[in-house]
């Protein structure tokens, strides 16, 4: 039996196309995280990116590839950490880290989904630790979203 489709714009056979499609890569291929991600990793100069979220979202880019792929760092938020809200204090340190041990001129901040799902203002935490370490800090939101 078919659902029942009133505007007849039944899209299971895209998907299912898509999917297939997408088999074996990576990485979604609307992801602006992703994307960015990947035109870092190209790039030389003293900078570090910071994937704010889930570790998996590390691994939503062709990391392999890159001469700056040893720039990379996340903060691996916990299940716990995203739905008790507690996302602040691990961007921080990870942030705080990142400067002491790599003395980067730049920071890119990264959110992902999950950041933007939860409606994370990551970037306050980023201008704190920017204007403290003396150092600029860029906050994107990149999500898929």
């Amino acid at each position: 039996m078919r659902a029942y489709d009133p505007i007849g714009m039944n899209d299971e056979a895209f998907w299912r196309k898509q999917e297939t499609r997408l088999r074996h890569t990576l990485g979604q291929p609307c992801c602006a995280l992703s994307g960015i991600c990947s035109v870092l990793a190209g790039i030389p100069g003293r900078f570090c990116v910071v994937i704010h979220g889930e570790r998996d979202c590390a691994n939503c880019f062709l990391h392999q590839d890159g001469r700056a792929v040893d720039r990379f760092y996340c903060t691996a938020l916990s299940e716990l950490q995203v739905t008790a809200g507690q996302t602040a204090a691990p961007l921080q340190r990870c942030l705080e880290l990142v400067v002491r041990e790599r003395a980067p001129e730049v920071v890119f901040v990264l959110g992902s989904c999950l950041v933007e799902m939860i409606g994370d203002r990551f970037e306050r935490v980023v201008d704190r630790v920017a204007s403290a370490a003396g150092i600029s800090m860029v906050a994107l939101h990149t999500s898929g979203l």
